[in-house]
């Protein structure tokens, strides 16, 4: 039997041998056309290289912070930016400025300008444009309402602010319950709910200290600080396959291309939200997370009447809220229509609790939705807002502040 099985293999030895040729030639057929391919790109369509170096830091208070004085160039998937930030970490040009009359600019990433050149956000273009005041940009990729509660308070007092311009994004509502961190960080919650399996993690357990900070009006909130120092980045992918893409995308413009188009051909945007925001039908943790930022906001209120600043709250809108196309694939995306959702949710939410406190809020959801392409005030391949789009929120809060005699 062995020695049948030897023969039998010793018989088939050329087609094995023939096989193996064949597939060492067509592995190697397929590596040159795609070398070929990856040159023809680079000499005459050559793609947006992918290179995002560290740009932030942990921070004990806020969980994360661009780096201190630092000048980055980070070039994205269809864009590139410098991140120019000043002493205490924020993308501002210089941390002392000339001018006794402050606005605070505090936000997430929309307000810091992911994706645009330093000169090209409205940050930037309102210190360029508008003399006698400085705009103090504390804006921070990932923040949530509590971070630039806690950002106004440690940072933006320093200044003694005339204004301070809140721009919150849809996000905040889930952001303010530990989602989508980039570190560990410290989490507000409110002491009189039931709060179970609201957060991402256990914010009642041992892995928590519980603080009342000082300056907090309401006694019911809370924070909750990490009791281990996490001070490395929390990342969703790993493994070899991770890393080998990684090495692609930051080296080869073939794979750039095939990416975005593949993209383009299957599924256009990947829409990171959280669809229970823009359900028409409301739970728990949509309450829960609404009452708690209206308490966060409440705190800011506070700390105006306490420091003489006049607030105001804006909103930067979702591309898929007033761009069709965008529109039609969030609701695809989510298994949604029209019909059972409120898009404007947000926006509507911020209008009413600034009514009921007796402070300023600018939409723009209306201005955006009316632009004749709305489409270009994001970026092509991000959800983040285009140059244009920074262009026209400067002008639209500008045309506000003057009509209102702010300054």
């Amino acid at each position: 039997m062995i020695i049948q099985n030897t023969c039998g293999i010793v018989k088939n030895m050329p087609k094995i041998k023939n096989l193996l040729i064949n597939f060492i030639i067509l592995f190697f057929s397929i590596l040159v056309v795609l070398i070929l391919f990856e040159i023809g790109f680079r000499l005459f369509y050559p793609q947006n290289i992918i290179d995002i170096k560290q740009f932030d830091q942990y921070d004990k208070l806020l969980g994360w912070k661009l780096l201190n004085n630092s000048n980055i160039e980070i070039k994205g998937r269809g864009f590139e930016m410098d991140i120019i930030t000043d002493d205490f970490g924020f993308r501002n040009n210089k941390t002392k400025f000339n001018n006794q009359k402050n606005i605070i600019l505090i936000g997430d990433s929309y307000l810091m300008g992911w994706g645009v050149p330093q000169n090209k956000t409205f940050a930037y273009l309102f210190n360029e444009n508008i003399r006698g005041y400085d705009f103090i940009n504390l804006g921070c990729g990932g923040y949530g309402t509590d971070q630039e509660l806690l950002s106004l308070y440690e940072y933006g007092l320093k200044y003694n602010p005339e204004i301070v311009i809140l721009f919150l994004f849809s996000n905040d509502l889930s952001n303010n319950l530990g989602e989508w961190s980039f570190y560990e960080r410290p989490l507000f919650f409110l002491n009189n709910t039931n709060i179970e399996n609201f957060y991402e993690r256990d914010v009642g357990s041992e892995e928590f200290i519980i603080k009342k900070l000082p300056w907090i009006k309401n006694d019911n909130l809370l924070l909750a600080y990490p009791k281990i120092k996490k001070d490395t980045k929390k990342t969703t992918e790993s493994g070899l396959f991770y890393e080998f893409r990684k090495i692609l995308s930051q080296n080869s413009h073939l794979y750039n291309f095939l990416v975005i188009n593949i993209k383009k051909l299957f599924l256009s945007e990947n829409i990171i939200t959280d669809d229970i925001i823009f359900s028409k039908n409301t739970s728990s943790k949509l309450n829960y997370s609404i009452n708690l930022t209206y308490s966060l906001l409440d705190e800011m209120v506070y700390l105006s009447k306490e420091n003489n600043f006049t607030l105001i709250i804006t909103a930067i809108p979702e591309k898929y809220v007033v761009e069709s196309k965008t529109r039609d694939l969030f609701l695809k995306q989510y298994d949604l229509s029209r019909e059972n959702t409120n898009l404007l949710r947000v926006d509507n939410l911020l209008k009413n609790y600034s009514e009921s406190r007796g402070i300023k809020y600018i939409s723009l959801y209306s201005s955006f939705e009316e632009y004749y392409d709305p489409n270009l005030l994001y970026l092509e391949y991000d959800l983040h807002l285009s140059p244009e789009g920074h262009l026209f929120v400067y002008h639209l809060i500008r045309e506000k502040l003057i009509r209102e005699k702010l300054f």
